[in-house]
């Protein structure tokens, strides 16, 4: 898996069955990386995926604008020739032997990818002061609202910390009463994120093709369970019958917008205000005895599972990682 950025290059590649590689070049020097934050972010987010080398970063500083990260995967599986039907999308069949063929490539490129995301994440907050603030929007008919006079970093910065991001008391307790209601009735749950980008200069992307949001969008739906990206206020504009509006103005040396559907891109070029958008994700799949195959004797399987009902808020520290790349990518240009 290749990406090739206006400035940035990565290159992921396997190694083996248990080991990934990824190469970034481009990276700028002397800047400071906690490299303890990154791992322990990535322990996180996925417990057998473990970084094992990291070449061109030293003592928590970048000496080299090629770095090299090679992480190992520690997974066991169901048993070889047991489709788990959860990753289903791990096995291809082979074009030559028409044997099916399993691939944890696939499964962990995204997290992989997500080091890379981290690493500029954290230069684009030194260098240019650019914050990220993410909360569950929605669980069912349940929706948390942050007021416009509260965008504000400093005040939501405390949202960061908290594993289930919500801002209003009450929108929290009743998601909280539905994520226990749907373990009690097995039923999974999903809902939607609403994400603000802080401190985003202005100009960054072009029209059509290398729009910003078309480089955003690229990355974000490499999570494997996203399957909605909405700039703007869109399906509440059309929903409650929202006429749209906006009014221009400079303050502060900075294009501003009031405006009830603005998301902070015009054109596909970022204007200085605030980047807003929403991601909308599936629920987890639900396992009641699940049947599955051999396939390398064609037999039918009963697999037993742990059901997960509710999982779609872990992907905020991936979401805000690929956001990083894109801005990264724009600011180097």
């Amino acid at each position: 898996m290749q990406y090739f950025g206006n400035y940035i290059k990565i290159n992921i590649f396997e190694l083996n069955k248990n080991k990934l590689g990824i190469s970034i070049n481009n990276l700028e020097l002397n800047l400071e990386i906690n490299l303890n934050q990154i791992k322990e972010t990535m322990r996180t987010l996925c417990d057998n995926f473990t970084i094992e080398q990291i070449d061109g970063i030293q003592n928590n500083k970048i000496i080299s604008t090629n770095i090299t990260i090679i992480c190992n995967i520690n997974v066991k599986l169901l048993n070889e020739n047991i489709i788990d039907p959860e990753n289903n999308y791990l096995y291809y069949i082979n074009n030559i032997t028409e044997e099916i063929t399993i691939n944890l490539f696939n499964k962990y490129k995204i997290f992989i990818l997500t080091i890379v995301g981290l690493i500029t994440k954290q230069i684009i907050e030194q260098k240019h002061n650019i914050n990220f603030i993410t909360h569950v929007n929605k669980v069912k008919n349940i929706s948390d609202f942050i007021p416009n006079n509260i965008l504000n970093y400093n005040k939501l910065k405390y949202l960061t910390l908290e594993q289930i991001p919500i801002y209003d008391p009450r929108a929290k307790t009743l998601i909280e009463k539905e994520i226990i209601k749907s373990k009690n009735n097995n039923i999974p749950i999903s809902g939607s994120l609403e994400t603000f980008i802080f401190n985003v200069p202005k100009g960054l992307g072009k029209p059509f093709f290398h729009s910003f949001e078309a480089k955003l969008s690229e990355l974000l739906f490499l999570i494997p369970n996203l399957k909605g990206l909405e700039y703007a206020n869109v399906i509440n504009i059309n929903s409650n019958l929202i006429c749209p509006s906006k009014n221009i103005k400079f303050e502060d040396d900075k294009l501003t917008y009031n405006s009830n559907y603005y998301y902070g891109i015009e054109e596909g070029i970022t204007t200085g205000d605030i980047i807003h958008f929403t991601t909308h994700y599936l629920p987890p799949l639900l396992y009641k005895s699940t049947e599955s195959i051999n396939y390398k004797t064609l037999e039918n399987i009963i697999i037993e599972k742990n059901n997960e009902f509710i999982n779609f808020y872990k992907n905020i520290k991936i979401l805000e990682a690929l956001c990083s790349i894109v801005i990264y990518d724009f600011l180097k240009k």
